[in-house]
């Protein structure tokens, strides 16, 4: 029922009826949702496929986490604070590279960049 609830939640602070909202989803999805499929969501009668969710959660920005009732945290990102950095890591196919140092030097990159990360929040 968290997913019913908070759907209907969602539809009425965006101000929309249900005619409204399936028309805004099919509309930007190409699909075509009617009203009755949105009051079933409502009353806990239908639940959506997973693409479904996913476009929904989109169109609500919110997580799908939040909508599906696993959390209380509606945004997908938070803010500058919250945000989280995406580092990767390549390793050339090099032979006289020892695993074990490789590690180390992963650890070392991840420490360097958790502190010029603390250093930029405190400012």
């Amino acid at each position: 029922m968290m997913f019913a609830n908070r759907f209907k939640q969602l539809r009425r602070e965006l101000d929309y009826t249900q005619e409204e909202l399936a028309q805004l989803y099919n509309k930007k999805y190409h699909t075509t949702f009617n009203k009755s499929t949105i009051s079933q969501y409502e009353n806990g009668k239908r639940v959506p496929d997973l693409e479904a969710i996913s476009n929904w959660a989109d169109l609500f920005s919110v997580s799908i986490d939040y909508l599906a009732g696993k959390t209380d945290v509606r945004e997908i990102n938070k803010g500058k604070e919250d945000e989280f950095i995406t580092m990767a890591a390549h390793r050339a196919d090099d032979s006289n590279s020892s695993p074990v140092k490789d590690i180390e030097g992963l650890k070392n990159l991840v420490r360097s960049v958790i502190l010029e990360h603390e250093k930029e929040k405190n400012k």
